[in-house]
């Protein structure tokens, strides 16, 4: 399992070095590095929407429009549904946290961090991710970034 304690210190780290900007985007390109690791969880509009989360924070293609159209389109897929507030599904679950990078901009003070540990918890959830975040966290904890 991811530890609070690793998640705290990444925060930390990259709170020290970047300004509100560089920090979401630095949390999304962490979130989006993730995101294959739920692939086999999700359904295909979530598929797509790891697409437009990689293309627009990896590759730098596309708008932030195209974020939050698809961020409504996954929620009204899990509204369709009847699971928008449910975490009790695992695919549930895994679309949720694709929803996490697709923010164009964080929404508030404290957003960034929120949604990481968010993030984090939802990985927890489905299972043990940590050999897959552990270094990612560390990597940027240990100033690699």
């Amino acid at each position: 399992m991811i530890k609070d304690v690793d998640v705290d210190r990444y925060i930390n780290a990259v709170s020290i070095s970047c300004d509100h900007i560089a920090r979401h985007q630095t949390y999304m390109r962490l979130i989006c590095s993730c995101l294959p690791a739920l692939s086999i969880l999700l359904p295909d509009i979530a598929l797509n929407a790891c697409r437009v989360a990689e293309e627009y924070w990896i590759s730098g293609v596309g708008g932030g429009q195209k974020l939050d159209a698809t961020r409504e389109q996954c929620w009204n897929y899990l509204d369709r549904n009847h699971s928008s507030t449910s975490l009790t599904s695992p695919t549930v679950v895994a679309i949720r946290a694709v929803i996490c990078a697709l923010y164009p901009e964080a929404e508030s003070e404290d957003f960034d961090d929120e949604t990481l540990r968010w993030f984090v918890m939802l990985l927890n959830k489905l299972g043990d991710y940590s050999k897959i975040v552990d270094p990612l966290l560390a990597e940027y904890s240990n100033g690699a970034a």
